[in-house]
């Protein structure tokens, strides 16, 4: 998957970052359990990263109201 520019300088593939980033707006999850989801996939990644990942996006988005399946 090509990074693009929203994703340049990170340690991670965009394909990884968007795997966390879906994962959490589908279902109720913590950050931790997406380290754990992820490790079971190969990827060895921190809590804190999924953290700063999931942080820029617009509150709304964030929200448990607005997650959304699909």
């Amino acid at each position: 998957m090509d990074r693009g520019d929203g994703f340049k300088g990170r340690q991670f593939t965009a394909e990884v970052i968007l795997w966390a980033v879906r994962w959490y707006l589908m279902f109720p999850i913590s950050y931790r359990d997406l380290e754990l989801m992820l490790l079971d996939r190969g990827v060895e990644v921190d809590h804190t990263t999924i953290f700063r990942w999931i942080q820029p996006m617009p509150r709304n988005l964030r929200s448990g109201s607005a997650r959304i399946c699909g």
